[in-house]
């Protein structure tokens, strides 16, 4: 997994990654989602109600500590 992120570059979804972990609630959950990112260029984006006015478009993938967390 932290082979895939720190190849591709992805700061932002390097730190994304524990939270997709709380999220998604299964390994085999989490090995579909990062497949998703590699094939089909998605990426993570964490909502949080209290800062963002709007939910970002995208696939809900599960809550998080004060928020959620979206395959978009």
């Amino acid at each position: 997994m932290e082979h895939f992120l720190i190849t591709r570059g992805e700061g932002e979804l390097y730190e994304l990654v524990p939270l997709l972990i709380i999220a998604a609630g299964s390994e085999e959950e989490v090995t579909r989602i990062l497949t998703r990112i590699r094939d089909e260029g998605k990426s993570l984006k964490a909502y949080y109600p209290e800062f963002d006015s709007v939910v970002p478009a995208g696939e809900y993938i599960g809550e998080i500590e004060d928020g959620a967390l979206y395959l978009v």
